[in-house]
């Protein structure tokens, strides 16, 4: 089994066609521009979507400890099953994440395989951290179901080699996050520093894998040219390794998608301050791969960048995803 947040279909940021994403839950990092904080802790809780809720106190009649989320909160566990989400008649309440077993996760996962083959696209496993779940990853990956579908993993590398060495023989492509050089300023902005990240990522290289790297640019963290530069040269250094097949090298702008799910959360929105990077900042930033001979680096994801740049503007920003149902 596998323990997630939801999936997401049609999607086409995460890999090459229309794939499906699979988020896990549970993260060894805690960037504080996360847009997917549901996805941190590995334990389930519950959202609380106030634009929902209508007062109708249903939740208290429910509750074990005669609580009304909308005024009290809740502090029940997964393992009574929240029974105040399960009369909640507006769907204003909803757990953060359960477990999956194999065979409903693969049907899922098999609804759009006329789209994989079509596109190039296939399944990708994000998270959170997929890779701290890796024994159950790799027995789902290997199943023989999914045989002939593309499937990548999404990590930040900040988990033993070991978990690598579990999914490597069933993934055909990792995304692998690179935010910066600077150790100090790694741990300063995700809680830990960058050393077993960039340590995975040289062994990655050596095992042939594609790999496309992506690195989020932070407006006032590592948008500097001195930080990204020095990515770029260590980037150069790894894909001039035998090897190595660093494909793409995706520069991914800041967004404020996410802004909403920490409110539902009842957390405080540590990126509020932040202005999402203008095209013209990100354009600048791709020169200095380019100069470095990186002719594979991009700006990813442009929907996004239009976004941000209507953003910058106004100030606003919602998140974007689609989550499915499994009744």
């Amino acid at each position: 089994m596998l323990k997630i947040t939801h999936l997401q279909r049609f999607s086409i940021h995460d890999g090459p066609g229309i794939r499906t994403t699979v988020f896990c839950k549970g993260c060894s990092l805690r960037c504080f521009w996360c847009h997917n904080p549901e996805a941190m802790e590995s334990g389930i809780r519950l959202w609380h979507d106030k634009k929902q809720c209508i007062g109708c106190g249903s939740c208290r009649g429910n509750c074990p400890k005669g609580l009304f989320y909308g005024e009290d909160g809740c502090d029940c566990t997964a393992e009574e099953g929240f029974p105040c989400a399960a009369v909640c008649s507006s769907d204003a309440l909803s757990p953060t994440g359960f477990w999956m077993e194999e065979d409903t996760l693969v049907r899922q996962l098999l609804r759009d395989g006329s789209h994989y083959g079509r596109t190039g696209g296939g399944v990708t496993f994000s998270g959170g951290e997929p890779l701290l779940q890796a024994k159950a990853l790799r027995q789902m990956m290997s199943c023989h179901e999914l045989t002939g579908i593309s499937r990548a993993v999404d990590t930040a590398g900040n988990v033993p080699w070991e978990n690598f060495s579990e999914v490597i023989p069933c993934t055909e492509l990792f995304l692998y996050d690179v935010k910066c050089m600077d150790a100090s300023l790694h741990k300063e902005g995700t809680g830990a520093d960058n050393g077993l990240i960039l340590e995975n990522l040289e062994r990655l290289c050596r095992t042939g894998k594609t790999i496309w790297v992506r690195i989020p640019v932070i407006p006032g963290w590592n948008d500097e040219s001195r930080e990204m530069e020095a990515v770029a040269r260590r980037l150069r250094e790894l894909s001039d390794l035998p090897q190595s097949r660093i494909e793409r090298i995706q520069l991914l702008p800041f967004h404020r998608f996410g802004r909403e799910k920490y409110v539902r959360l009842g957390l405080k929105y540590p990126a509020e301050d932040l202005t999402p990077p203008s095209g013209k900042k990100m354009e600048e930033l791709l020169s200095l791969f380019r100069e470095a001979g990186l002719t594979e680096a991009e700006i990813g994801n442009h929907t996004t960048l239009v976004e941000n740049d209507k953003t910058a503007e106004d100030g606003r920003g919602e998140e974007n995803s689609r989550k499915e149902n499994f009744s």
